[in-house]
């Protein structure tokens, strides 16, 4: 399992690695990745970003159809876009 884990966290941007995928020591208070540290929403915005994607659709919105089944908004949002909101959010 550790070897699974490991491997895909891998595909995410640490600050710090991990010393052990799985502390089981002190059942059943398990311990993910041990020691590293990381940051979910870096991962979701700025790496994809970094990795020349900002301009790509992140989010697709489409709205409910009206009651004669005609559709009704859509709208894309890219990761450049997204990751203004969300800062500009933060700040509040």
């Amino acid at each position: 399992m550790d070897g699974f884990w490991s491997d895909e966290a891998k595909n995410l941007h640490w600050f710090k690695p991990w010393t052990k995928v799985l502390d089981e020591s002190k059942k059943p208070f398990f311990k993910w990745f041990v020691d590293g540290k990381t940051n979910l929403a870096y991962n979701c915005l700025d790496a994809q970003i970094a990795k020349g994607l900002g301009d790509k659709v992140a989010i697709v919105f489409e709205g409910e159809p009206t009651q004669d089944g005609k559709a009704t908004e859509v709208r894309r949002i890219t990761y450049r876009e997204l990751h203004r909101g969300v800062s500009r959010f933060a700040n509040v």
